[in-house]
C-alpha cells in the first residue's frame, strides 16, 4: 500500500506521532476539481419520509447544527476545546491546538448555490467513478424552513 486517506482527528493524532502526511483531501479535490470551495461537513442525513412527517423537528435539529458549523468556521479556535469529545486524549494537547488549522475549513458559514453545487458533483463523480450505481431521483440536499 502506498498511502491510505484518514480523516480527523485521527491524521493530526498519527502525523504528531511522526506518521508522514502525503496530501489531504482538501488537496485533492482541488487538484481534481479546479475547486477553490473546501470541501465541507455536510451536515445531518435524513430519510425523505421522516423529513416529510416531521419537519419541525427537522428544522430545529438542522438549526442547532448549522449554528454550531457557523460558530465554529468563524472561530475555529473552539476545535481545541472540544477535542476530548472526538477523540482526542486530554494528553495529546499538541494535537488539540493543531485542529483549528487542519480542521477549521471543513465548517461552513452560509449553505448557498456554491455548495449545492459542490453537492452535485461529488454526487456526479460517484456515479462516473462507479461508487453509486446511479443519481438519486431527488437532490440530496432539502430545503428546510
Amino acid at each position: 500500500m502506498d498511502a491510505i486517506y484518514i480523516g480527523e482527528p485521527n491524521a493530526t493524532i498519527l502525523v504528531d506521532g511522526g506518521a508522514r502526511q502525503i496530501g489531504s483531501l482538501q488537496e485533492e479535490w482541488a487538484s481534481a476539481t479546479g475547486s477553490e470551495l473546501p470541501l465541507f461537513n455536510a451536515g445531518p442525513t435524513l430519510r425523505t419520509k421522516w423529513l416529510a412527517e416531521h419537519p419541525e423537528a427537522a428544522a430545529g435539529a438542522v438549526g442547532m447544527l448549522v449554528g454550531a458549523s457557523t460558530s465554529v468556521a468563524e472561530d475555529p479556535s473552539q476545535l481545541t476545546a472540544v477535542a476530548p469529545a472526538i477523540g482526542v486524549k486530554p494528553a495529546l494537547k499538541d494535537v488539540a491546538a493543531q485542529l483549528p488549522e487542519r480542521m477549521g475549513d471543513v465548517y461552513m458559514k452560509a449553505f448557498g448555490e456554491a455548495e449545492k453545487a459542490q453537492l452535485d458533483e461529488i454526487v456526479a463523480l460517484g456515479v462516473k467513478h462507479g461508487l453509486l450505481p446511479e443519481a438519486p431521483a431527488a437532490k440530496v440536499y432539502a430545503e428546510l424552513t
